[in-house]
């Protein structure tokens, strides 16, 4: 599975894409298994297809990458400061680059202000995807996301993953949570094997011809 995002950068990966690619295969008879090895640049995702929803093992979160200039022990609650304000930053990466901020309530402000500045940051050499999270109670999470190539999106997979791990590093939710975006809630579990598990919905919407 190969993403590209609207302004033409290719990703390492997408959770919300790869839950669909799972499901159109599965749905169009290309495969006849439920559960799947999917290659990406991200390394072997494995979706699987369990009734309407569909379960993506994403792997197990980083905090050392050279998407970013901080040292492994200086991921988790670094300030950063954009124009006039000062943000406190954990980042993840899930074989993408991932910003995850704690607020109080999440603002237009925060994401489309705050989002492509730190998204262009020179701290991220190849940019990054940011997430403003509201934690609502320890189960369960709200979230908007400034995405790296795309702006403001309804849901992101990987960016859901991210937050829930940085929101259980640093002692603000259990392990696992619901994630609540725009497009609808996500399910995060955290395995046994460190590997973090997203749970979510996957529906055929239309189909059509496009032709070049």
């Amino acid at each position: 599975m190969r993403i590209f995002n609207n302004d033409g950068s290719e990703v390492e990966m997408c959770g919300n894409g790869i839950r669909c690619f799972a499901r159109y295969v599965f749905e169009r008879g290309l495969t006849k298994k439920t559960k799947l090895d999917v290659e990406t640049l991200a390394g072997i995702i494995v979706p699987e297809v369990v009734g309407d929803q569909v379960k993506v093992d994403m792997g197990t979160p980083r905090l050392k990458t050279a998407d970013w200039v901080y040292p492994e022990e200086k991921t988790l609650k670094q300030p950063l400061r954009i124009g006039g304000e000062t943000f406190e930053i954990t980042l993840v990466s899930m074989g993408n680059p991932h910003c995850v901020i704690f607020v109080p309530e999440i603002t237009d402000h925060h994401v489309l202000e705050v989002g492509p500045q730190i998204e262009r940051h020179p701290d991220f050499p190849r940019k990054i995807n940011v997430e403003f999270i509201q934690v609502l109670d320890r189960r369960t999470l709200k979230m908007r996301v400034w995405e790296r190539g795309s702006g403001e999106t309804l849901a992101c997979g990987t960016g859901a993953t991210a937050a829930s791990h940085a929101a259980w590093l640093n002692g603000l939710a259990e392990s696992s949570v619901a994630v609540q975006l725009k497009g609808g809630t996500l399910q995060l579990d955290l395995g046994a094997d460190g590997h973090r598990h997203m749970t979510g919905p996957a529906t055929f919407v239309f189909t059509g011809d496009f032709q070049l």
